[in-house]
């Protein structure tokens, strides 16, 4: 008995190949520096249906990320995307977004803050 089905590459072969941690960060990084720098009011923002951490950060952690956020500021900001209700959504910084909501509630900061 013969096989007459023809022999195909594997789905991992036909993708493109995977770039290393540090080859993402540098792309990424090139495309934000012609992004403007915009403060936004933390009441228009939201977290990202898109943002990859799903679950809840570590409390003492991110007291932990507060606190550093209130000692030096915001030092990557928020990657944020228009939702369809109008809000903007935090994509990227979701453990920041957290730790500003709250240094916001303890009336820490300001109402703003800087995306991307």
């Amino acid at each position: 008995m013969s096989n007459s089905k023809k022999t195909t590459a594997s789905k991992s072969a036909k993708l493109s190949p995977i770039v290393n941690r540090e080859e993402q960060i540098k792309v990424t990084e090139q495309a934000l520096v012609n992004v403007p720098v915009e403060m936004v009011p933390f009441s228009q923002l939201a977290l990202s249906p898109l943002n990859v951490r799903k679950a809840e950060p570590d409390p003492v952690k991110l007291q932990e990320l507060a606190d550093t956020i209130k000692a030096v500021g915001v030092l990557h900001n928020l990657i944020v995307h228009r939702l369809p209700e109008g809000q903007l959504g935090a994509a990227a910084g979701g453990r920041r977004f957290r730790a500003l909501n709250i240094l916001l509630v303890a009336g820490a900061i300001a109402r703003i803050t800087p995306c991307r």
